[in-house]
């Protein structure tokens, strides 16, 4: 990828409205290079660096899926087991017909719940996603929302992307557990894989700076940072919602 072309896309990242982003480059001769753009902290106007610490948004759904699998795997429950028998009866209703493998695939056709907690989405505009960027909600509540609107089609349907998936699946693991699945994903899933930068803030106010000891060497190359961010999204970029369990 040539420089400019890159920079140009960290630019419109920036622009969009995202504070700071982090890229790394793989070469086929195996170089790696490794570029930051934007601010590492909206209030003292830190630079983002190449090795700061960023939340990997829905990147969590891979981490919550395999710690459900491992659960199939483990004979503690089924593929095609009803969601709603791990889950609390208020639901019951709304997932009728709906199984684990669907939640995981997203062919449940359950609505997504960020559209009604971030409306400007709708006309292209990251301004209620940035209004609202400190607010926090329990994946409890999140699935409550996800399951006030109608189902989009009959379970097993058509594939529909929506966070409500995850959100159960976060709940569905502290039902089988008995464990937070913030708890599960790290001992099961992260610790064993050996990503020990990698964890869940659970309400930590900021990320530490500048811990990753394999990137403290890093060629870096920064947009100048902004006074006040955009709210207009460009159509080269596709904005991704976070999942309810965030992990860094």
């Amino acid at each position: 990828m040539a420089d400019s072309h890159l920079y140009s896309l960290l630019a419109d990242v920036v622009d969009a409205g995202i504070y700071g982003v982090n890229v790394s480059v793989r070469t086929p001769d195996r170089n790696v290079e490794h570029f930051a753009a934007g601010v590492a902290d909206a209030e003292t106007r830190r630079p983002m660096a190449p090795n700061s610490y960023l939340r990997i948004a829905s990147v969590t759904k891979l981490f919550t899926a395999t710690a459900v699998l491992q659960l199939v795997i483990a004979g503690r429950l089924g593929l095609e087991t009803p969601a709603a028998q791990f889950l609390p009866a208020e639901f019951t209703a709304a997932l009728d017909g709906v199984s684990i493998r669907q939640l995981l695939n997203h062919t449940s056709g359950l609505s997504e719940p960020e559209l009604l907690l971030f409306p400007s989405i709708r006309r292209g505009s990251l301004e209620s996603v940035i209004h609202h960027a400190g607010r926090t909600l329990e994946p409890l509540a999140l699935a409550r929302l996800g399951l006030e609107n109608p189902p989009l089609f009959p379970p097993g349907n058509q594939y529909w992307y929506s966070n409500t998936n995850y959100h159960l699946l976060g709940l569905v693991l502290e039902s089988v557990t008995g464990r937070t699945a913030y708890d599960v994903i790290a001992s099961e899933v992260l610790a064993p894989a050996g990503l020990a930068s990698t964890y869940f803030p659970r309400g930590k106010p900021a990320c530490p700076i500048h811990r990753v000891p394999d990137m403290t060497a890093c060629t870096s190359w920064k947009i100048p940072p902004r006074k006040s961010p955009h709210t207009t999204c460009p159509s080269s970029i596709r904005q991704e919602l976070w999942s309810p369990l965030p992990a860094t």
